[in-house]
């Protein structure tokens, strides 16, 4: 049987037939948004953000390791320029205080056997030895004294300046130098001209002072070791092999030297040889 609704049927007559068919709609109740909740958009920006920030502090920390890597490099290399010194600055530290220490100079400068000095004696060349032990003594101020270890309260020859409160000294090269000159005298004893003899050979003390004067020498030549060495040449057909006698060497120029000790002379005291 077919049921003809009318249009102008009211719904509320409807609701009975309706319900036969329809089932009744539950409620659908959504659980609270928890803002605390992170979604998958949140951590994926999160994520995206904790990455940055490790790169910068990446990118940071390598720039502080490149930037105290530049300063130890820069503060190695001053030390190492600073700690290299001139063979002046060498000398000074490794040397006893002179008083003509900083005005020495160097030079290189090859040994020879032919020169003014050597050879029998002749009025010349005595008068080349006697320029190389003719020097005048130092002035030694008393606060140097200790620089040379040894004490004011010694009986210590005091200068003849009287303008002056030091001592006298004298520089070890010409006492050296005079050392060698009275050996080489009295090598060539027998060959002195009379008017060109030396005094002291006249002594029966002239074996004494030669033997004083070597053992000078052998004490200032251990003590000044040259550690210079000197090449051999291979002999000439099948002969013996000869040294380079003379080899290169650096040296404290002499002229230097006498300059800064005269510069710096003094005068013994009145009556200081008798």
């Amino acid at each position: 049987m077919t049921t003809v609704i009318s249009r102008n049927c009211d719904l509320k007559d409807l609701s009975p037939m309706l319900s036969k068919w329809l089932k009744p709609v539950k409620e659908v109740r959504y659980a609270p948004a928890n803002d605390e909740e992170p979604s998958l958009f949140d951590k994926e920006d999160r994520t995206s953000i904790n990455g940055k920030r490790l790169e910068e502090y990446s990118r940071l920390l390598w720039q502080c390791i490149c930037i105290c890597m530049f300063f130890y490099g820069a503060i190695v290399q001053w030390y190492m320029s600073s700690s290299t010194c001139s063979i002046k600055e060498c000398l000074r530290q490794t040397a006893l205080w002179s008083p003509i220490l900083d005005s020495v100079e160097y030079e290189l400068y090859n040994f020879s056997s032919s020169d003014l000095y050597n050879g029998p004696p002749t009025p010349e060349r005595e008068r080349n030895w006697k320029a190389l032990e003719a020097m005048p003594p130092v002035f030694i101020p008393k606060a140097s004294i200790t620089l040379l270890n040894r004490s004011t309260e010694s009986k210590l020859l005091k200068s003849g300046d009287n303008n002056k409160n030091g001592y006298i000294g004298t520089i070890e090269v010409f006492h050296h130098l005079h050392c060698l000159n009275s050996v080489r005298q009295y090598v060539w004893q027998d060959q002195y001209p009379k008017d060109l003899r030396p005094s002291f050979l006249e002594h029966n003390e002239s074996r004494a002072h030669v033997s004083h004067c070597i053992s000078t020498l052998r004490q200032a030549l251990m003590c000044n070791a040259d550690l210079t060495p000197y090449l051999w040449y291979e002999g000439e057909d099948g002969g013996p092999a000869k040294e380079d006698f003379g080899a290169a060497h650096q040296c404290k120029r002499f002229d230097s030297i006498v300059s800064a000790t005269l510069r710096h002379g003094t005068r013994f005291p009145d009556g200081t040889f008798g």
